[in-house]
């Protein structure tokens, strides 16, 4: 893991019905971002954006922020290097599950698997 910026406080969010799960806090207090797996033949390189970068995933994929789609409390987290993402959901309910939000099929019911139940 290569660190790639240093650590940064995480922007204020636009609800009270949003809150940042503590370890992506944790994360965020060690350093601002990395990359995991420098891209290659055989890999993906996945950068774990910095706190500035975090942003409503639809507004990055679909340049609306969506907000009655059930992922509307979800932000892009990390960018692959092919230019998809894995966004985590902010909602309180959510308690920062992470998906692949793909160009393909993002916002496409039932399209996006969890990922990870936790940063």
């Amino acid at each position: 893991m290569q660190n790639i910026s240093r650590q940064k406080e995480l922007p204020p969010l636009p609800s009270s019905n949003l809150a940042y799960p503590s370890d992506l806090i944790d994360f965020y207090n060690f350093c601002g971002g990395a990359i995991l797996f420098e891209a290659g033949k055989d890999n993906v390189s996945f950068e774990i954006l910095s706190p500035d970068d975090l942003v409503r995933i639809n507004v990055v994929m679909l340049g609306d922020e969506n907000l009655f789609d059930i992922s509307s409390t979800w932000y892009a987290v990390c960018r692959t290097d092919n230019g998809d993402y894995i966004s985590i959901d902010l909602s309180r309910e959510g308690n920062g599950r992470c998906y692949d939000s793909n160009h393909e099929v993002h916002g496409v019911p039932g399209s996006c698997p969890i990922v990870s139940k936790s940063f």
